[in-house]
């Protein structure tokens, strides 16, 4: 059988992906956070179209799925940084 070559854990955030996430959503300004959902988003694109160039259509629809669920987060996130932005120091 061939080995995954794509790890199951963040180096430094082993078995611990809560912490990231609290950090990500409750401490990280929310500008920021709108940066990490447009690169997930880019991302996802990219993975997208290397699925479709290896024939992987389904995989490759899923990932480009992911890249517009992204890309709303993104935006809903924006719009919600310019309601704090004043209140941030």
């Amino acid at each position: 059988m061939k080995k995954n070559k794509h790890p199951t854990e963040i180096p430094g955030y082993e078995g611990n992906l809560f912490k990231l996430v609290d950090f990500i959503v409750g401490e990280l300004r929310f500008d920021e956070v709108k940066k990490l959902h447009q690169l997930l988003s880019e991302r996802y694109l990219l993975e997208s179209k290397k699925e479709e160039d290896l024939g992987h259509i389904k995989a490759s629809g899923e990932l480009l799925e992911a890249s517009k669920t992204e890309g709303l987060t993104e935006k809903a996130i924006e719009r919600l940084w310019i309601i704090c932005k004043p209140y941030t120091k």
